[in-house]
């Protein structure tokens, strides 16, 4: 069995078609979304469409999924420091979607638990503490996740945009990093394949998949939301001028 692995999105249509049709290829019969499908980028209905799409799908909610189901900015746990532009930004995203997006973002968990040929695999966007709210990257130890569940035999997860696959005591742990925002390598969309068979077990791929970024940035231009010029330098790798 292969599970096509996304985190990330963030709002990149053009990034995540380019991913289905590189895991389409590999056969990847389920899929795992570990959260953040909106935020950032600029298409989120398109994206939510999308993903809506794909067969066998496991999805939980991210933080930017919790900003619209909790509201901006302070009473989203753990996230400090937003200022006026990024409100509105996220406002922004929050007016592009459906009330079929706004219902599927409504319902999705913060955590889900599937079993794959023996195996049990834990998807989370990232490490909580007691009441379920999200730990800073810089405050949480990435051994946290497996903590979570002394049961799971593959945590999947997302938040920190960088990707990290181990294997720890027997335990993966698989952030295949951001799909959606490239960063310093401009035009990469990351996203990663776990093959279990009973056989062999557990086996963990990690896939670097080029797009059109280029459009992308075209289309953050077109749209001119807020904070557009920080977002194409933090998320795109865009020098400033």
């Amino acid at each position: 069995m292969k599970i096509g692995v996304i985190t990330d999105i963030h709002a990149n249509y053009l990034a995540l078609e380019a991913v289905i049709d590189a895991l389409k290829k590999e056969q990847c019969e389920q899929w795992i979304c570990a959260g953040d499908f909106i935020g950032i980028g600029p298409r989120p209905e398109e994206v939510l469409r999308r993903v809506r799409q794909l067969p066998n799908l496991t999805a939980v909610c991210g933080n930017h999924e919790l900003y619209l189901r909790q509201g901006l900015p302070s009473q989203v746990p753990n996230e400090e420091g937003m200022g006026e532009e990024e409100i509105e930004g996220q406002r922004w995203q929050q007016r592009q979607l459906s009330a079929e997006s706004v219902a599927f973002i409504n319902q999705l968990p913060k955590k889900a638990m599937l079993e794959v040929e023996g195996k049990k695999i834990m998807v989370l966007h990232y490490a909580m503490d007691q009441e379920q709210r999200y730990l800073p990257i810089e405050e949480s130890s990435r051994m946290r996740l497996l903590a979570l569940s002394e049961q799971a035999d593959v945590i999947v997860y997302g938040h920190d945009h960088c990707r990290s696959i181990r294997c720890i005591h027997g335990h993966w742990l698989v952030c295949c990093g951001s799909l959606g925002c490239p960063a310093s390598e401009k035009d990469v969309a990351r996203a990663g394949i776990i093959e279990i068979t009973r056989e062999s077990g557990v086996h963990v791929k990690a896939l670097d998949i080029r797009y059109n970024v280029k459009q992308v940035l075209k289309d953050i231009d077109a749209l001119a939301y807020p904070s557009a010029g920080e977002i194409k330098q933090f998320f795109y790798g865009v020098n400033p001028r």
